[in-house]
């Protein structure tokens, strides 16, 4: 009796979390009456769960998806000791990323059900085989979006930042990069202008924020006499006053956007009854009390929204591309540079449209976002 893995996410690959993930096994024991595998699924040594499944297909193999399971195996690494506020003046802090984080790893063991004893009693084999598998907190862009490649050993900048972006004054640029490129031996090098940090942590997504540069730009990433990468970043200014969302990506990494505008809204709602204006005052009905008329509606509770109306500057193509990835984003916050503060903020827009700047040689973008909603007076 044995069961062989047929297919099954690869620790060496980049399998999303976010998606299918499929396992396939077979058994030899499969044409047995009453047959089923079963799957327990493991992380840290805790059992996720245990699923039985009958066999599937022409081939009676046993066939699981546990995408839905094993999500929950990846967290999201937390912003608050992302330096946003430090000028940048050569030097920079880069935040790594990586196991339970970036990517999460869980345990399958593969068993079955097959036959049953004299007593009636089902023969249960577990823990045949066994293998670890890891997953990314990735998403695979459709194909119709034509931007972006799935992530890959390949990838070298976790964002699809075109080559040539802007940046505006005093706002934060926020970088993120894919230590897998880290080969035995060799490290990463991240050049701003001259300056150089050494990364040397192979297994993670490192991130970054380059503060309040003062001219064009080139992140370039590299190892020894090789440049695997570079990013152009031209400084723009702006006479308004320009806000940056930072966001997690479509390669499960912190990315950032500035907008060159920005104009706070109000929503509130008001919780009221209607009543009567007249009230008896010694045999007659009157309407006011002083120079106070009586109210016909009664507020007894007050909430207001705050919410954002953001403005780019002029995009072309590829930026559309991108910023498909902002407003389909789970996870963005708004940077409060006078406070020092990250807001968690909702993308409220349902609709986007990837445009072509050869069609729409003028179109900016409008984002709208609700930042926090507070209650005012309860009477």
């Amino acid at each position: 009796m044995a069961i062989t893995i047929k297919s099954a996410p690869q620790a060496s690959g980049f399998v999303s979390a976010n998606e299918e993930v499929w396992h396939v096994v077979d058994s030899t024991n499969k044409d047995i009456t009453g047959f089923k595998y079963i799957f327990d699924l493991y992380k840290s040594g805790n059992l996720l769960t245990r699923i039985t499944n009958s066999p599937y297909g022409d081939d009676d193999y046993g066939v699981i998806n546990v995408g839905n399971i094993v999500r929950s195996t990846v967290a999201v690494d937390t912003l608050g000791d992302l330096d946003m506020s430090t000028a940048y003046s050569g030097t920079y802090g880069v935040i790594d990323a990586g196991t339970d984080y970036w990517w999460g790893e869980y345990v399958v063991s593969y068993g079955e059900v097959c036959g049953v004893t004299t007593a009636g009693d089902p023969v249960i084999l577990e823990d045949l085989v066994s293998g670890t598998y890891r997953v990314y907190n990735t998403y695979n862009r459709h194909e119709m979006h034509k931007a972006g490649a799935a992530l890959s050993s390949g990838t070298v900048f976790l964002t699809n930042r075109p080559d040539d972006s802007y940046f505006y004054s005093g706002q934060p640029v926020v970088l993120s990069i894919n230590g897998k490129r880290i080969t035995a031996g060799q490290s990463l090098l991240v050049k701003v202008d001259g300056s150089t940090r050494t990364i040397t942590a192979a297994d993670a997504m490192h991130y970054f924020s380059l503060n309040s540069l003062s001219s064009d730009s080139t992140v370039s990433i590299e190892t020894t006499g090789a440049v695997l990468a570079s990013k152009t970043l031209k400084q723009k200014c702006s006479k308004y006053t320009p806000y940056t969302l930072v966001f997690l990506n479509a390669y499960g990494a912190w990315d950032s956007f500035t907008f060159v505008n920005g104009n706070v809204l109000t929503d509130n709602e008001k919780k009221r009854f209607d009543q009567m204006e007249w009230k008896l005052s010694g045999f007659n009905m009157v309407n006011k009390s002083g120079k106070v008329r009586y109210e016909g509606m009664r507020t007894y509770g007050s909430e207001f929204k705050t919410k954002m109306k953001l403005t780019t500057d002029i995009l072309n193509t590829e930026e559309y591309k991108w910023l498909f990835e902002l407003i389909v984003s789970p996870l963005v916050y708004l940077w409060d540079k006078d406070n020092s503060l990250f807001h968690p903020v909702q993308i409220t827009d349902t609709n986007y449209e990837i445009k072509n700047s050869l069609q729409n040689k003028t179109e900016t973008l409008d984002v709208n976002i609700d930042v926090y909603k507070q209650n005012t007076q309860y009477r």
